[in-house]
């Protein structure tokens, strides 16, 4: 792995103030890009802070991976949806909930545990029918 001179990164000046902003895949694939390509200057061209780099090429594999399964690079994340059942099942505990609520009748944790497992044996019921 290449080594960055700290004094490539305006950033890390004092005084500096630094704001959070989101690195898309594009723009990570692009630094890891740089840098196995020898480059040094990568955190001054694209402003980005040496622990932003740092961080980038540490996961450098993994943003490969990411890149080669994902069809748009521009995306800044990466967002993985649920099994439709268990978003049933939190929604109906949801309102199950919220009602006893409303009729202040006091809830544990173990009858809210009970309600989920029935909740997912029902839909797994109807599923085999």
């Amino acid at each position: 792995m290449m080594s960055i001179e700290k004094t490539d990164c305006p950033l890390l000046q004092k005084g500096v103030k630094r704001t959070r902003k989101t690195v898309t895949l594009e723009n990570k694939m692009f630094v890891t890009r740089k840098m196995e390509a020898g480059k040094k200057s990568v955190c001054s061209s694209l402003s980005m802070a040496l622990a932003t780099v740092s961080t980038i090429m540490g996961n450098a594999e993994k943003i490969k991976q990411l890149a080669q399964k994902t069809t748009k690079l521009h995306a800044s994340h990466v967002s993985y949806s649920r099994n439709f059942n268990i978003e049933r099942i939190g929604q109906s505990l949801t309102s199950w909930i919220d009602d006893l609520n409303k009729k202040r009748i006091p809830l544990t944790q173990h009858a809210i545990a009970a309600k989920a497992r029935s909740l997912f044996d029902e839909i797994q019921q109807t599923k085999r029918r």
